[in-house]
């Protein structure tokens, strides 16, 4: 019994001996600072390659990056003890660690998860977009907190903290694109869900319901435009903007001169042969527009992504 008193003894002595190692509080601080910058650098690394849409095995092996990162952070934190009886600090820190913890291991795995079926449809859209949302919460309110409670501890203390505005402007870049392209792609793929919807009712020869889709795409091409119309005024490059404006106005026209008609002749049962082949070829012009559509949605949208993050 006695062994492991001295045990515990010696070990808190250690701890104690390691807190007061520290000459002023700028330097306790800098353990602090060390490890947040090597978290914000694998941060970066794993936010900005999901955003890019890289390959996702290589995405998955920077959030394990960053999750060993995170245990190794709380690890070293763990030994460093307080300063001079005040303890906020670390303690704000190691629950900080743990959110960050929590967000990559479970909140962005579910994410993760969801990835690669995110674009069969506008449900399976939000739903992956709901998920990342909530990782990013839980991952922001753990990044406040820490900054919270070093801004206090630099407060009791009398210094100022001299943040780090290459990586601050990282952040900032980075938050703009990445909501500036989820509603854009909501946007879009809010209306374009109609355009599979329409071809999937003819495929499964569901005919009559072919005008109410046309019916639900009209009023849901009105909701995007609200949404884009919010960018009007946007600063940063434009060209999604634009090819969504240009989307938008180009499916009305589509649904009034192209979708409708071709809706009533696919109705009727007794087509002459010419009429139907002629139906047809309209048919099937209009899958080769949604098919560049789409494919130009990604191209725009891809460019602009690497116009803000270019290639490290």
């Amino acid at each position: 019994m006695l062994r492991i008193l001295s045990f515990v003894l010696l070990l808190s002595f250690g701890y104690a001996s390691q807190a007061q190692r520290y000459k002023n509080p700028e330097q306790y601080y800098r353990e602090f600072q060390s490890q947040n910058r090597k978290i914000n650098r694998k941060n970066l690394l794993y936010l900005k390659a999901a955003l890019k849409g890289e390959d996702e095995r290589r995405v998955a092996k920077y959030r394990e990056m960053m999750v060993e990162q995170l245990k190794d952070s709380k690890t070293e934190i763990s030994r460093v003890g307080d300063y001079d009886g005040y303890e906020v600090l670390q303690r704000e820190y190691m629950d900080a660690l743990t959110m960050y913890i929590d967000a990559y291991e479970d909140d962005f795995g579910v994410a993760e998860e969801l990835t690669e079926h995110r674009y069969d449809s506008y449900e399976d859209l939000k739903k992956y977009f709901d998920a990342v949302t909530k990782a990013e919460g839980e991952m922001l309110d753990a990044s406040y907190k820490i900054e919270k409670a070093e801004d206090h501890f630099a407060k009791m203390h009398f210094f100022t903290i001299e943040r780090d505005e290459e990586i601050q402007e990282e952040y900032r870049m980075l938050d703009e694109v990445t909501l500036y392209t989820r509603d854009m792609t909501l946007s879009f793929f809010r209306v374009e869900q109609h355009s599979k919807r329409f071809l999937a009712a003819i495929k499964e020869d569901s005919k009559d319901s072919l005008n109410y889709i046309l019916t639900d795409m009209q009023k849901d091409i009105r909701v995007s435009k609200e949404e884009v119309a919010e960018y009007a005024d946007f600063e940063g490059e434009d060209d999604l903007v634009d090819f969504l404006e240009w989307y938008l106005d180009e499916m009305t026209v589509e649904i009034n001169e192209n979708l409708r008609p071709l809706a009533e002749k696919l109705k009727n049962d007794y087509l002459d042969d010419k009429d139907y082949s002629r139906a047809q070829k309209d048919l099937q012009r209009f899958i080769d527009r949604h098919n560049d559509n789409v494919e130009e949605f990604f191209e725009t949208k891809n460019d602009l992504v690497l116009e803000y993050l270019p290639e490290d």
